[in-house]
């Protein structure tokens, strides 16, 4: 498939940047271009805005994902995931578009290479300000996205994308908020990744999370 020339695309990205981090003034978010995302450094991880801008012929598609990362529980549940072990320092506890947090299931801009941002960016200003901002305070804390993760264990999360580490991911938090029914979460999450027709090699990785956790004691 064409793309846009690289100089548009380009151009484009440099607006939808230095629009965003105009409106973020004074709120501690730094571009790090790297990763395509504004980061918030917060005691024990990082809150982030991450762009999504994919290129076409003669449009690109820009969406705006909400993420919080919390240490502890992303030094835990990691390395059990599939995901490149180069990539631990930047995973990401929870990842969710904006467009969800206000009953959608997506919100995708369409910008012409030249045209005007102005509109999109006011617009997710507005959803930041109206629940974006206070969903990365929330579930920066660790008993809020311990409920999240946990409060349906049996149905799937809305929030996250990949349900399979979903379980990973609240086995831990249910340890690290010190769950008394952990043994019962544990069970279920495994039956959970049944149903999920998770590989054998995740069930194994897993089991071996499971293990750990039981002798785990949080600092």
């Amino acid at each position: 498939m064409m793309v846009l020339g690289t100089s548009g695309a380009d151009s484009l990205k440099k607006r939808l940047v230095q629009g965003l981090a105009s409106k973020l003034r004074g709120k501690d978010f730094i571009y790090t271009p790297q990763w395509e995302q504004f980061r918030k450094p917060t005691v024990g991880g990082f809150q982030s805005l991450i762009l999504s801008i994919s290129d076409y012929p003669d449009v690109s598609i820009f969406e705006l994902h909400l993420g919080v990362r919390l240490d502890a529980v992303e030094n835990l549940a990691y390395p059990f995931t599939n995901g490149l072990m180069g990539f631990q320092a930047n995973s990401m506890t929870l990842v969710s578009p904006l467009a969800k947090l206000h009953g959608h299931a997506f919100q995708r801009f369409e910008l012409a290479p030249t045209g005007d941002v102005d509109e999109p960016l006011s617009e997710i200003d507005w959803q930041l300000e109206q629940g974006g901002f206070s969903f990365l305070e929330k579930y920066n804390r660790l008993e809020e996205m311990e409920q999240l993760f946990n409060r349906h264990p049996h149905h799937p999360l809305p929030l996250v994308h990949n349900q399979i580490n979903r379980c990973l991911r609240g086995l831990v938090l249910a340890k690290l908020n010190g769950r008394t029914d952990f043994e019962k979460l544990a069970t279920l999450y495994r039956d959970r990744l049944e149903v999920l027709r998770a590989p054998d090699a995740t069930l194994h990785k897993y089991e071996r999370l499971r293990s750990y956790l039981r002798s785990y004691v949080p600092n």
